[in-house]
């Protein structure tokens, strides 16, 4: 290929470079198949030409092609067992997650609260655990049950008219959550204890317990296992 020049525009070409099937195309190239011409029947053989600007954003080019970068692709999307590869991929936060925030829990138990300063981050790729099919199975029974109408399990009138007097929020401000850790949980029971006392506490873990049976199972054992223990280290059986 040779280059060209219009004095009128000053336009100048780049010049095509060899095809390394092997490393491919260097940026800011892209790999062009060869061709025979119909004018005088020439093979022109495969070359790396030049894109602009315009083009490099259409075809999306980072590196053009070749043995060496398709294993490079493929040998880094390799995980342990056990584990997939999961994209990079952009999360974005609206308006109300950026003023107010969103928890995050550590696996030791600390909470803490985030406020995103950009509307968009970028979450690198990396290796996930994958999920084997019992616990896909767990998934969609969990999703069957929710899906549901639990009607043996709703509470009655009564029960509904006293769920309404628990409060959102009152055990949260000890650290209590159900998700929790048991030993994280324990002392916040602790606390709660200290300030509301034994038997005010063990009222309102067995009322949560009972109100949240046919919304969250899990939550609702959680709740009667805290106040069984409420009831056996503090002596309230006689008060209960």
């Amino acid at each position: 290929m040779f280059k060209f020049k219009f004095p009128s525009f000053g336009t100048r070409f780049k010049e095509s470079k060899y095809y390394n099937p092997f490393l491919g195309c260097p940026k800011g190239y892209r790999k062009q198949e060869g061709y025979t011409r119909k004018t005088n029947g020439r093979r022109i053989p495969t070359r790396c030409v030049h894109v602009s600007g315009s083009q490099e954003k259409k075809h999306h080019l980072k590196k053009g092609g070749g043995l060496f970068n398709t294993l490079k692709s493929l040998t880094a999307k390799r995980c342990p067992r056990g584990y997939v590869y999961r994209k990079a991929y952009t999360r974005r936060f609206h308006t109300k997650t950026r003023v107010k925030g969103y928890s995050v829990t550590r696996k030791d138990g600390t909470r803490y609260k985030i406020y995103p300063k950009q509307k968009t981050a970028v979450v690198k790729a990396a290796c996930i655990r994958e999920k084997s099919e019992e616990a896909r199975r767990r998934t969609r029974r969990r999703r069957a049950a929710a899906a549901t109408p639990a009607t043996p399990t709703t509470p009655s009138a009564a029960t509904s008219a006293e769920c309404r007097k628990l409060k959102r929020g009152e055990m949260s401000r000890y650290n209590y959550q159900y998700r929790l850790p048991a030993s994280t949980r324990r002392l916040a029971v602790k606390k709660a204890v200290a300030d509301m006392g034994p038997l005010r506490t063990y009222k309102k873990l067995k009322l949560a317990s009972k109100c949240a049976a046919g919304v969250k199972p899990a939550a609702a054992k959680v709740f009667a296992g805290d106040a069984k223990y409420i009831a056996d280290t503090y002596a309230i059986g006689s008060f209960v």
